[in-house]
């Protein structure tokens, strides 16, 4: 059976929750909440020795972390509906807007929420990389490994949406822990509004500008006024988020967002380029044993009907119906024929595109249709470089950029569409 401990940080507490996991549930080990020290040395240390006699008194196997929604920076953005490694790409440029500090000095995760055709709202959350770098570098003297570190509210929120019984929530949530309040707007379970209010803010006045913009039902997490959960029927919840963040390290949910970090972010970039390399490699391997497959599958074909119009022509009966039979074959051969010129165009496509751009450009899509049709993308160290080469060569016209150019560290990211010249079917 294995253990875990789930650890959440406030500003003034540590609360850990360990535990045995048996099939699909968790027999409670130990709860402890601790105040902490102020100082950040003593903190620190206060920590460390925390995770050293939790690993010796009960032996976790590892922790799960969770910090406040205040460590974090959250920004809802709207961006192009992509698939989430293009999103995760494009982020590392737009973050550069929100962020204080260079984008390779957080961890960021997010969730992406569809909106509009064509669009989608993403939530994204950062935190410095130093934070989870002391917490892992503490857990990792103590013998306790970390598997997670979460955002501690939003695990509350999906914690809220299991133990309320509506898997779609919907409505505003105020989470009370440690004089401060953090608040959600949630549609479906999926937050539009998250936002940390101080001690001493009129939560009333909150709430109430809160449901004329979303009206709905008012949800509290922990203890909260008597007037508060009156005023607004409140329906209220005594969830412990060290109980859920363990949880979560076994049935993880969608607003488990991961901030652990893996590794230097700058180890990871530095191999980007070859990665890029590889895989436009891979691309261009594909598309030549893709060509290779159609043809001779086409000459197998055609080798076929050449057989059967020697032999119609041997045993044909009369002049007429052999002529027929064999102007038929003709027309068979000629369709396949054009089929195969049609289909050898990706391969054309792909060897004249490698000997044109330049030695400082990489691709990382490529994709030809029958009609000549191109779209590429990649990077490159000029894109008005890429494209004079693609014109001067003479293969190619009316060549127009499909998105907008995104520069960064001395690369840019192109997207270019063009026709392949006297290519006209």
């Amino acid at each position: 059976m294995s253990k875990t401990a789930g650890v959440n940080i406030r500003a003034d507490l540590i609360s850990g929750f360990m535990a045995e996991r048996r099939f699909r549930t968790l027999r409670p080990l130990k709860y402890e909440d601790l105040e902490l020290p102020g100082d950040g040395a003593q903190r620190s240390a206060f920590i460390a020795a925390t995770f050293l006699r939790w690993k010796k008194e009960y032996g976790p196997d590892d922790a799960v972390i969770g910090l406040p929604l205040q460590q974090f920076s959250h920004h809802f953005l709207d961006m192009p509906a992509m698939n989430r490694q293009d999103l995760r790409n494009a982020l590392a440029f737009e973050l550069e807007k929100y962020l204080p500090l260079p984008v390779e000095e957080y961890i960021v995760d997010f969730i992406a929420m569809p909106s509009e055709p064509g669009r989608s709202t993403v939530l994204v959350l950062a935190i410095k990389k130093g934070t989870v770098t002391d917490l892992g570098q503490a857990a990792q003297e103590a013998g306790l490994p970390l598997r997670s570190v979460r955002c501690s509210f939003l695990t509350a929120l999906g914690g809220l949406a299991a133990v309320s019984g509506e898997k779609r929530l919907s409505g505003i949530v105020l989470n009370m822990t440690g004089g401060v309040c953090e608040v959600a707007v949630l549609k479906h379970a999926l937050p539009l509004y998250l936002k940390s209010f101080a001690k001493g803010t009129d939560l009333e006045e909150e709430v109430r500008r809160l449901l004329v913009r979303y009206p709905g039902r008012v949800y509290i997490i922990g203890n909260a006024e008597s007037a508060l959960i009156e005023k607004f029927s409140a329906a209220r919840f005594h969830l412990q988020a060290p109980q859920l963040l363990a949880a979560s390290a076994f049935r993880s949910g969608p607003l488990d967002l991961e901030f652990l970090a893996s590794g230097p972010q700058e180890k990871e970039m530095a191999y980007y380029p070859q990665a890029i390399a590889g895989l436009a490699a891979a691309s261009l391997l594909l598309y030549l044993l893709t060509g290779l497959t159609v043809y001779y599958r086409d000459n197998a074909a055609l080798k076929g009907l050449e057989a059967r119009r020697a032999a119609l022509r041997a045993t044909a009966s009369g002049v007429l119906e052999a002529k027929k039979k064999i102007e038929l074959l003709k027309s068979d051969r000629n369709t396949v024929l054009d089929f195969l010129g049609r289909s050898n165009t990706a391969t054309k496509v792909l060897s004249d595109v490698s000997g044109i751009i330049p030695a400082d450009a990489w691709l990382i899509s490529l994709s030809a249709d029958d009609r000549g049709k191109v779209e590429m993308e990649g990077f490159t160290g000029k894109t008005s470089s890429l494209v004079m080469a693609l014109e001067r060569s003479g293969l190619f016209r009316e060549i127009s950029y499909t998105a907008p150019i995104l520069a960064k560290d001395g690369e840019e990211r192109f997207a270019l569409k063009m026709e392949v010249r006297g290519n006209d079917k």
